[in-house]
């Protein structure tokens, strides 16, 4: 449980006060059978991968941000939260390439537009 530090550090390690016949391949078994060796040693972890910045070419594009805007209505209807889109998010921001929903009924159903 005290750890050790691979095959060879084992080894050099060990030898400075025990020798034994067959040492070297015994410690460099034990070394690659190691569980935690097989859990945690930096050559069997993931390499972290590049970070990058996305570049954003409109307005809402940004998926990290999750920029959320949140209005009160006294009906939840499909006529009164296109309103509320149309007049509190699309005049002030622009339009947005796309908009993501709880896909409620008031975001999926038709009204007939006048």
């Amino acid at each position: 449980m005290a750890g050790h530090y691979g095959a060879e550090k084992t080894t050099q390690k060990i030898s400075s006060q025990y020798y034994w016949l067959g040492m070297h391949r015994q410690i460099r078994e034990y070394v690659k059978e190691c569980l935690e060796c097989q859990r945690y040693k930096p050559d069997n972890m993931k390499s972290s991968g590049l970070l990058e910045t996305p570049v954003q070419n409109q307005r809402f594009e940004d998926n990290a941000t999750w920029w959320i805007e949140l209005f009160p209505l006294m009906e939840a209807t499909a006529e009164a939260c296109a309103k509320c889109i149309l007049e509190e998010v699309v005049l002030q921001y622009g339009t947005p390439r796309r908009v993501i929903s709880d896909n409620g009924p008031q975001f999926a159903s038709d009204f007939p537009s006048t």
